[in-house]
């Protein structure tokens, strides 16, 4: 799977993720559309943040035009979600972020399992 690679859109609700960095954050590749374009983007999950951000190269990719502060519809893995691109907020312009927002709105299942030391296995399961 290729960051920004065109692809079709989502044909699963489940996703295989991984841990990543010194902070251990969870990463995972889901398919996302905009209007009649899918790509593959490569989101942190964050359950301390409400919001969903889109980078400026997916921006770019879907050739969103960046503004001060856009809020718009994508559908990340088939479901339609509100997202973000602050340009207000400097520490957001590289990252895809997925909320706890999102989480609870798809009632979605996340499963980690340090039984694979020293790999955690990450497991989303979106309901909606």
């Amino acid at each position: 799977i290729k960051y920004l690679e065109e692809t079709s859109p989502a044909t699963s609700n489940q996703y295989v993720g991984i841990r990543y960095g010194p902070h251990s954050r969870l990463l995972f590749s889901i398919p996302t559309t905009y209007k009649r374009k899918t790509i593959n983007v490569i989101y942190v999950l964050d359950t301390g943040s409400s919001i969903n951000n889109l980078s400026n190269q997916v921006m770019k990719a879907f050739k969103i035009e960046n503004t001060a502060h856009g809020t718009f519809k994508v559908q990340i893995g088939g479901i339609t979600t509100e997202v973000i691109n602050d340009q207000t907020d400097s520490r957001l312009e590289d990252i895809n972020l997925i909320g706890d927002r999102f989480l609870r709105d798809t009632g979605a299942k996340l499963e980690l399992d340090y039984n694979v030391e020293p790999q955690v296995h990450c497991f989303l399961s979106l309901q909606n």
